[in-house]
């Protein structure tokens, strides 16, 4: 017999967020903030701009 648990993902369940960012880096940043709150071990950000 085979048990499956499903866990329905949260903040709290991530371990790692990327966003990426065109044109929303200052709000991008302040959700830093959310995740560290959520305890999101790793959030990072890409600035695409940077990237070209």
């Amino acid at each position: 017999m085979v048990v499956v648990t499903i866990i329905t993902p949260t903040p709290a369940t991530a371990r790692l967020v990327v966003e990426v960012s065109v044109s929303s880096l200052l709000v991008d940043r302040e959700m830093a903030t959310v995740y560290a709150e959520a305890d999101v071990a790793e959030y990072w950000i890409v600035n695409r701009l940077v990237l070209g």
